[in-house]
């Protein structure tokens, strides 16, 4: 993240039906081939294997909790036991789970998508790496949304630091 990648991290289970679908489709490869350190360079995509029971042998398709070969013709890096990863780190909840992370850490669940949805994600300008010295951006709003007259009301702003540089103050001005 830190050299401008944006990544995608396919969370799934070797045993999980659309899991393999998905993998079966090719977007990832696709994606990878496209995009990657082969294409453009741009983003670099994991498979995160994330229950920790299965084994090396579901992964290659030969175990009994699996629905195929995940490894052959794979381009991008395979993780096992990422489960500590996904529930942990992640909350995860459910197979599959993709995550596109920008350089600026802003996370989206990506989702099934298509290769041209994912690339729409990682190509947008909001996940772009920094560039700027000081860009704050207020990425979250907590409180009312009505107030009424002169009364005060309880709000809470999450500010992130999109510049390349600390940035050590600010000031906000809500009206």
């Amino acid at each position: 993240l830190d050299q401008g990648y944006k990544v995608i991290l396919d969370f799934s289970a070797t045993w999980c039906g659309p899991c393999w679908s998905y993998h079966e489709a090719g977007t990832l490869s696709e994606l990878y081939n496209t995009y990657g350190p082969d294409g453009t360079d741009e983003i670099r995509v994991f498979y995160l294997e994330a229950d920790d029971y299965t084994t090396a042998a579901d992964l290659n398709g030969t175990g009994f909790n699996t629905h195929g070969d995940w490894v052959t013709g794979t381009p991008y890096p395979i993780i096992d036991n990422a489960g500590s990863i996904f529930f942990d780190d992640y909350s995860g909840n459910y197979y599959p789970t993709i995550y596109t992370v920008c350089p600026n850490r802003i996370i989206t669940e990506s989702g099934l998508a298509s290769v041209a949805d994912h690339a729409a994600i990682f190509q947008d300008i909001n996940c772009a790496p920094a560039s700027l010295p000081n860009d704050g951006a207020l990425v979250g709003y907590s409180g009312e949304s009505v107030a009424c007259g002169d009364a005060p009301i309880s709000f809470a702003v999450t500010l992130m630091n999109m510049g390349v540089d600390s940035l050590t103050s600010c000031t906000i001005t809500a009206y």
